[in-house]
This record gives structure tokens, sequence and C-alpha cells, in this order.
């Protein structure tokens, strides 16, 4: 069963547009390594500039995996260049339990 993972990255300065770029095309190669399923994700900018991605992983032996994954671990390390990324309950709203945004992916 897939697991559905919310991502919040506040850009660092000067990187938002390189942050941009890489959420926008993080995904393939997670998949590649059968990681992420094939559900199109969702990402939005809130109005305190921090992006958020919804997205779903495999499963949860997926997320374990991705840990030890050289290639994940890489792009984990892309994403802390540009960005601070948070992942527990709140970090993406600054407290709120929930946000709205600004849509930045197409939706049908």
């Amino acid at each position: 069963m897939g697991s559905i993972s919310v991502a919040c990255y506040k850009p660092r300065p000067g990187c938002e547009e390189a942050l941009l770029e890489l959420v926008r095309n993080h995904l393939p190669p997670l998949r590649a390594q059968g990681l992420v399923t094939e559900r199109t994700s969702i990402v939005m900018r809130t109005a305190n500039g921090t992006i958020v991605e919804i997205f779903e992983w495999v499963s949860q032996e997926a997320i374990a995996g991705a840990h030890k994954n050289p290639a994940v671990l890489d792009l984990w390390k892309r994403f802390e260049r540009s960005s601070t990324m948070h992942s527990r309950k709140g970090a993406c709203y600054e407290g709120r339990t929930a946000a709205s945004g600004y849509l930045l992916t197409p939706h049908g």
C-alpha cells in the first residue's frame, strides 16, 4: 500500500528557481528506482513562500530504503542546498493545521 507524503520546502535566499526546478524534476528518478508511484504530485506555494509537495511513495519499505539509496541521498543533498525541508506536522504552515496557497502544478 502506498504512503502519501507532504513535503515542505522553504527556499533559501536566491534559490527559489533552483528549488522549483528540482521539485518539478525529482519524481522521475525516484520512479526509476521503484520508490514512488505514478500518481501525479500536487505542488503549491503558500503565502510565506514555502513550496508544499504532496506525492506517494510505493510503501513504507520504499521510504526506509530511500534513506540508504545513493541516488536519493544525492537528490536530498540538492534539496538541502536550495531549501530547508520540513515534514513534521505543522512545519509547513507555521503552527497552523492547514494551509492554502497557489497551485503550481497542472490539474485536471
